[in-house]
């Protein structure tokens, strides 16, 4: 089973007011300490599926700046910020953007061969083909427009250190990107949002 972990974050000092608000509210959200800076605030819309969960997200940030987190280990991961009842900033990053290419590249060029079973070199000379495709390199670029670094000073994190690791040019051309996330979750003081989500056992 692989990991799936959401969850919105805000600075501990602005626990009492956002308890409060969410109280008087009756939003239904559940807020726990995550570490000695955070608060993880944990939701049923864990997707921000629902109008009226943006709507509760922009009213608490106007007390206090809130970082959307998520990570499904297998697939994708991201962030949003609110401020003062706007997304400031947003990314997502697709760990199987480039996979889909390659299988839709195979299919079409091959398609009475399993795309798994293809010799090596043929692979490798597919996936060069996506890393020269315009296309795709739009496509992955693209992810990156709304990073907006600069705004995670709401939370006194080191911006420069964070700009490093969204090098999309190096991103790009790597097999594997998984440990970007991990790299993000350090410098932002977040590694304990780990198998954390609605369901996660926390007293309640």
């Amino acid at each position: 089973m692989s990991e799936f972990t959401v969850g919105t974050l805000f600075l501990k000092e602005y626990f009492e007011l956002i308890s409060s608000t969410i109280k008087v509210g009756n939003y239904g959200y559940h807020v726990h300490e995550l570490n000695e800076r955070w608060i993880v605030m944990l939701m049923e819309d864990e997707y921000l599926s629902k109008d009226d969960t943006y709507k509760n997200l922009y009213v608490l940030s106007e007390i206090a700046p809130l970082l959307y987190f998520s990570n499904a280990e297998d697939h994708e991961w991201g962030y949003k910020i609110f401020h003062n009842k706007q997304i400031v900033a947003s990314f997502n990053l697709s760990y199987e953007l480039k996979y889909q290419y390659f299988l839709d590249i195979a299919q079409t060029k091959y398609p009475d061969e399993d795309p798994h079973m293809l010799d090596i070199q043929l692979t490798k000379h597919i996936y060069n083909e996506i890393d020269a495709s315009n296309e795709f390199i739009e496509q992955f670029n693209n992810q990156f427009k709304d990073i907006n670094v600069e705004q995670f000073q709401l939370f006194g994190v080191n911006v420069e250190e964070l700009r490093d690791i969204f090098n999309y040019e190096l991103l790009r051309k790597l097999d594997y990107i998984h440990d970007v996330v991990e790299d993000f979750k350090r410098i932002v003081e977040i590694e304990e949002m780990e198998w954390i989500n609605n369901d996660s056992e926390f007293e309640r």
